[in-house]
């Protein structure tokens, strides 16, 4: 940018009269102002079709079969709002097998907020959305002095259907958030080009690292500020040493997100072996999957929200027609490089953006997924943009019909962002849309399960865990969840046959013990349903339905002072729950601590539960209810 203007001023006359200087100073304000409100038009066009293509967002649900419950409805971290424990929390743990430590208080945040209700948290991450499609259009209007092509990419970007899982599912909070600070990062490096100073650099460096702490897909930054350098900066001519030296602080901050992301990943076992998915495996689908995108992006239809990397087998004139693809277009970017440098550097954007998520390391169950487009797509849409421009040039017939079809594509593309919105309107209408769109997927079937047993609807639950089970027989998940389906219809038997199945398939998870603990109850075998809720804690010792049920346990075999213990615990871990509240009464009066069962039995009345009546009958005789302060 500083030589952008240096430029400028050599291209101004020698001889500079008053009037040559008159009119400058006339004429420059007068077109920054034009400028300024054609930007700020542009803006409220993109929040209004923004907010149209997305408004439907705010009447969807959470997507409790697919990580939702994990990021937020059913974690007791985040549950708890904003306090210094929970804040303690988010910046050590490796829950869900990631170090996302702005992530997680972002969610901590909404809950304290807007506690459960869905609205505000799909709000959120609509608003953020909209604010990266303002910034990518601030950010490239003044690296590339192009109002118009820097308006069509952020129209693009806000607007194409592959965002839609971005944002309409709230796990993936970090990806809109992440992005933020990943085009803030962008603003500050140009801000540091036009006038290199420490304090810009620091402010590169702290915008990159809460990127990091959002998501670590970002670690890729470094090298597309290389790229930036290259075009539009045009900043080559200071040498690639000193570009690169540049950027060396940015980079070992990559590294070093990378060794902790790595370190996570694998505590939580979400990084698939070698045996597991061989490297010629990973290899293919990596090609196939970069022409897929591509594919997608300029035909967006048949979107789901996972492709299965396990059921998927890759035909070999899939693997060369993708290879065909992209060595295409890496040859051709190559050599038009020095007509078109747009075209080299949205194409090595494209490419080294997903480098982190191409499956080279496999983590998850997924192939590839809409969400890894959110950054990487906009490579493409200014090779596209700007191309169609350059061809455009001089030809005012042809730039008012490529105008106005651009205007129409968007148009469309907001159209299907639309109803692409409509499938995530809960558990069952997303996961029955992916089952319809990519074939054998056995996640897809057992999410629709889980999510119709939340709906009640056993029968078809069952049918389509059962499905799972049948394109995979060796799904640990679908028998645990067919195990609870089959327990909770009365199907003992054979519910404890795929719960024990899926312990020997290693889901041997405190939840996986838990639910076999409670169909061994309803069984009556009280002692192995004591031991499973112990191996449930010794899974995860702040789990507070095991410490219930073995609460529970424990006090119909006469052992209160046990009994008791376990209570405290699950109250303590779950303060608002009725039924835990009344239990805890209940082990209280066995212990005969008779003020401390009515404390209870009070709070359990304040959260809306029941107390038997024999039960409070025998309490007051024991000890007369007592008054609570301030009861008139």
């Amino acid at each position: 940018m500083a030589q952008y203007r240096h430029s400028v001023n050599e291209s101004k006359p020698k001889s500079k009269t008053p009037h040559f200087r008159a009119k400058v100073s006339r004429s420059a304000p007068s077109h920054r102002v034009s400028d300024f409100w054609l930007k700020a038009i542009i803006c409220l066009l993109l929040i209004v079709v923004t907010a149209g293509a997305y408004w439907h967002v705010i009447g969807c649900q959470f997507i409790e079969s697919y990580d939702d419950q994990e990021y937020v409805t059913n974690n007791t971290a985040i549950a708890s709002g904003l306090n210094a424990a929970s804040l303690k929390w988010a910046l050590t743990t490796f829950y869900a097998s990631n170090w996302h430590p702005l992530t997680w208080i972002s969610h901590i945040v909404d809950v304290q907020l807007f506690g459960l209700n869905p609205v505000g948290h799909h709000l959120v991450n609509l608003l953020l959305h909209i604010l990266n499609a303002l910034l990518l259009f601030t950010i490239l209007s003044r690296l590339t002095q192009s109002i118009w092509k820097s308006a069509f990419v952020a129209a693009l970007f806000a607007v194409h259907p592959l965002h839609v899982e971005s944002v309409a599912w709230i796990a993936e909070r970090k990806d809109v958030l992440s992005t933020m600070f990943w085009f803030i990062a962008l603003w500050a490096y140009a801000a540091y080009v036009a006038r290199p100073g420490v304090w810009r650099y620091m402010l590169i460096m702290a915008a990159f690292g809460a990127g990091l702490m959002s998501k670590p897909m970002l670690v890729s930054l470094p090298l597309t500020l290389l790229l930036l350098d290259y075009w539009p900066l045009g900043r080559l001519s200071v040498g690639w040493k000193k570009l690169i030296a540049e950027k060396i602080p940015l980079a070992l901050m990559s590294a070093a997100s990378c060794i902790v992301t790595m370190f996570a990943q694998q505590a939580g076992q979400a990084v698939a072996t070698a045996g597991e998915i061989g490297l010629a495996h990973r290899l293919a689908n990596a090609v196939v999957a970069y022409a897929a995108y591509i594919i997608k992006t300029v035909w967006p239809s048949r979107l789901a929200v996972l492709y299965p990397v396990f059921e998927t087998h890759l035909l070999v004139w899939q693997i060369i027609g993708a290879a065909v693809l992209l060595a295409a277009i890496s040859i051709g970017a190559v050599l038009s490089s020095r007509r078109r440098p747009y075209l080299l550097m949205g194409w090595l954007w494209y490419v080294i953006t997903l480098i982190p998520v191409i499956g080279l390391v496999q983590v998850g169950s997924q192939s590839m997924a809409d969400r890894y487009t959110y950054v990487t797509i906009i490579g493409l849409f200014i090779m596209a943009i700007w191309l169609i421009a350059d061809i455009a040039a001089d030809r005012i017939a042809w730039s008012r019909a490529i105008a106005a079809t651009s205007v129409a594509i968007v148009c469309v593309l907001a159209v299907c962002t639309w109803r692409q919105v409509c499938v995530w309107q809960n558990s069952v209408t997303l996961f029955d849309h992916a089952i319809k769109v990519t074939p054998r997927n056995s996640i897809a079937h057992n999410n629709k399960g889980t999510g119709l047993v939340r709906e009640g609807r056993m029968d078809e639950a069952i049918d389509e865990l059962r499905e799972a089970i049948k394109i995979q027989p060796e799904y640990g998940a679908a028998h645990n969840n067919l195990g609870v389906a089959l327990v909770q219809t009365d199907h003992l038997d054979e519910g404890t046959r795929h719960l024990r199945i899926a312990a020997k398939l290693g889901m041997k998870t405190a939840r996986v013990h838990q639910h076999i603990a409670e169909e061994l109850v309803q069984k009556g075998e009280m002692d192995e349903a004591a031991e499973q809720c112990r191996l449930a804690l010794k899974q995860d010792p702040d789990f507070g339905q095991a410490h219930f049920t073995l609460g529970m346990i424990l006090g119909m075999k006469n052992k209160h002072k046990e009994s008791l213990s376990h209570f405290k615990t699950a109250a303590k871990l779950a303060p608002n729950d009725a039924l835990g509240r009344a239990m805890l009464a209940v082990a209280y009066f066995q212990t005969k601590d008779y003020e401390s069962a009515w404390r209870e039995a009070h709070r359990c009345r304040e959260l809306g539960g029941d107390l038997s009546e024999g039960f409070v009958k025998d309490l007051t005789s024991a000890m007369p209810e007592p008054l609570l302060a301030g009861r008139k």
